[in-house]
């Protein structure tokens, strides 16, 4: 994953590596959904079916803490002269993602309203780790646009918890998403979805412990 820290991103450069176990620990970075009828869960799970799993663990610091482990294991492993300098990279890189995590507890744990529009449902598991109630006008994926009644209802969500933003990525647009901040007069903010680097990201040598830091401004600014 691009912009995945610096200090474990020394040590992977060093070796080429197929991480071929990876799959067997699935469970730790995917969350199981229910599936449920689309209209009986959409004042809920905000009109929209995620379907078996969650593909953004990487927004959660302690999933990205475990998934490091099992790299810096599998590199020891194939390298073993270097397991030293892996186990201390992986050593900095869990301070960093715990203080991460305090960093998101800290800020989000005093908010009253902890409800968020978003044009993307891409934030589940900030909902399990801090609360967060995201809005989602698009599903997981950005054909499953809301049918007229899931717009009527999310426009009512949004209007019944007070919001007065409307969070998009940095990577996609949303024409339903532009209707509803439109028709709710919402203030446009932009959120990093940490699958990929721009080249701005690039060219500022912005990183995965950076964008999160800046998210967490943008949910700051969101949330009451």
């Amino acid at each position: 994953m691009e912009g995945f820290t610096d200090s474990m991103a020394d040590a992977l450069a060093s070796q080429e590596v197929e991480l071929i176990e990876l799959h067997e620990h699935e469970e730790l970075f995917t969350s199981t959904h229910e599936e449920h009828d689309h209209e009986e869960s959409s004042a809920e799970h905000n009109g929209h079916q995620h379907g078996d799993y969650d593909p953004h663990f990487w927004i959660d610091p302690l999933r990205m803490l475990e998934m490091a482990q099992i790299v810096e294991t599998k590199l020891s492993e194939l390298n073993p002269e270097k397991s030293d300098l892996y186990q201390e990279n992986f050593q900095n890189l869990k301070e960093d993602l715990l203080s991460l995590d305090q960093e998101f507890m800290d800020t989000l744990e005093a908010k009253t309203n902890k409800h968020i529009l978003v044009a993307h449902a891409a934030f589940g598991y900030w909902e399990e780790r801090y609360g967060i109630e995201q809005i989602a006008i698009n599903g997981m994926t950005s054909s499953s646009e809301p049918s007229q009644k899931e717009l009527t209802e999310i426009i009512e969500l949004a209007k019944e918890h007070h919001l007065q933003y409307i969070i998009f990525e940095q990577n996609g647009s949303s024409h339903v998403s532009e209707i509803i901040q439109e028709q709710i007069g919402a203030e446009a903010l932009l959120i990093h979805n940490l699958s990929v680097l721009t080249e701005t990201d690039i060219n500022e040598n912005k990183d995965y412990l950076s964008l999160m830091r800046e998210n967490l401004q943008v949910l700051k600014t969101a949330i009451n």
